[in-house]
């Protein structure tokens, strides 16, 4: 199919799919959707270049996700390279919430930024309840996982850890790995 004045027409087919795959999974299957949204098979870019899909589901992906996954992971958030902190979070955070789990992005403390050395401030960290306990704010206790970032570390410590767990204001360091 060729088209005179319209571009990327030859893609129609294809964006046509994915638009239909992606509006039921979304409906329907919210939670895998959004799982593999941060697995890297569905790319949901809010402003496209000009000519390019919003919403793609990346075909190729799942056969390499069975053969090499760890590609994916370098391909989606530069796993190796600069890892996308933020783009890998945002991610994570969209699924917690379509599976209505607690916690969020938030800009990382200053006690976790000295606990790793972090000099840059507002690098996101991701933090989830582990435990929660209580009604009222006298009874209440909850233990936290934070997932944080490490920026200005040498290799192999840089890019994302999880070395904390806190409890109220009490922090357990946990080494990165």
């Amino acid at each position: 199919m060729a088209g005179g004045g319209l571009p990327n027409i030859d893609d129609f087919p294809r964006r046509l799919t994915d638009l239909l795959v992606l509006d039921l999974l979304n409906q329907r299957r919210p939670g895998l959707h959004d799982t593999l949204h941060l697995l890297g098979l569905i790319e949901n870019e809010p402003a496209p270049a000009a000519g390019q899909s919003s919403r793609r589901l990346n075909w190729e992906r799942f056969s390499q996700l069975i053969e090499h996954p760890g590609q994916i992971v370098n391909d989606v958030y530069g796993w190796d390279t600069d890892f996308d902190t933020t783009k890998f979070l945002t991610r994570l955070e969209t699924l917690m919430r379509t599976e209505v789990m607690a916690g969020g992005v938030y800009p990382q403390s200053s006690t976790i930024q000295g606990v790793l050395g972090n000099s840059n401030a507002g690098l996101p960290e991701l933090r989830y309840p582990l435990f929660q306990k209580g009604v009222t704010p006298e009874t209440f206790a909850s233990v936290w996982r934070h997932v944080h970032t490490r920026r200005g570390a040498r290799r192999p410590e840089e890019g994302p850890c999880a070395p904390a767990l806190s409890q109220g204001s009490q922090l357990i360091r946990i080494r990165c790995v």
